[in-house]
Order: C-alpha cells, then sequence, then structure tokens
C-alpha cells in the first residue's frame, strides 16, 4: 500500500522554515505538497490547520503526521519531510518534531485509506529502531527504501 503513495521525489530531508513553529512547517509542508497533488497551497494549508485544530497530529519521539482530505483530489499521497530544524509542534510527549509525514487523501476517502496508513506508521513508530532511522537517516533513497521495506511487512 505505502508503495503506491510515496514516492522517492517525496522524501525530503533539511527543509528550512522562517520559524520553528507549527504553522510555518505546515505552509512549508503545503507548498512542497502542492506541487505533487496540483492543488492550491492555501488549499491545502487550511485543510492541514483545520486537523490541527481538533488534535495536535504530533506523534511523539519528533514525528507528526498530519493528514488532509481534499475535495477534487483523486490521488492520495504520503511524503516523508525532515526539517533543519524541530519544529515545536504540541506532539503528545510535548517534544518538538523534526519528521513529518503528511498523508494527503481524497474527501471521499473509500476505506479510510488515511486512518489504515496512520495506524501502520504508528505500529512502526513504537520500535525505537525505526524512530532512530525517520529521525537520523538524511539519505532519501536510503529513507525511502527502509520505509518501503519496513511499511511492507
Amino acid at each position: 500500500m505505502i508503495e503506491k503513495l510515496l514516492k522517492l521525489e517525496n522524501v525530503i530531508t533539511s527543509v528550512e522554515v522562517e520559524k520553528a513553529e507549527k504553522e510555518y512547517a505546515i505552509k512549508e509542508i503545503s507548498k512542497i505538497c502542492s506541487k505533487e497533488i496540483g492543488i492550491d497551497s492555501n488549499i491545502l494549508y487550511k485543510n492541514f490547520m483545520d486537523r490541527e485544530k481538533l488534535d495536535s497530529t504530533g506523534f511523539g519521539n519528533g514525528v507528526a503526521i498530519p493528514h488532509a482530505k481534499i475535495d477534487g483530489l483523486k490521488n492520495p499521497m504520503i511524503a516523508i519531510i525532515k526539517f533543519s530544524k524541530k519544529i515545536e509542534w504540541d506532539a503528545i510527549d510535548d517534544k518538538p518534531v523534526n519528521v513529518v509525514i503528511p498523508l494527503i487523501m481524497p474527501a471521499n476517502d473509500e476505506g479510510n485509506l488515511h486512518l489504515k496508513i496512520i495506524s501502520s506508521f504508528a505500529r512502526k513508530l513504537a520500535h525505537n529502531e525505526f524512530i532512530e532511522k525517520l529521525n537520523n537517516e538524511m539519505d532519501s533513497l536510503k529513507l525511502y527504501n527502509y520505509i518501503i521495506n519496513e511499511m511492507g511487512e
């Protein structure tokens, strides 16, 4: 499932943000992802922020999984974005985030695919080795291959 949604070009390390705050990080994520899915970055930003208002998507251990459902989107996508500095995200462990796994799904997310993906990542995020690799691997190709291999199990 993950190999259909995550492309190598969407595994990006050392992303710069103006300020180490969630809103700035989400704005940058929206710019990056909007190019891939062909939607206005402001629409994507609003959808991500609306979701954050419900509850923080910061999973802890330096990882957040923001997600958005977009009207008219045909192909869902996942990205792995690593920031050059830690971002204040209101994560469940109150620690900053440096790895973000944005999920962008069609509004009519049949079968709640986004919940299945979040659940798969949540299970992997319970393993220290997976967290360490996410946080420390700076080579996009190595990180991509690791995630595809781990999530394919």
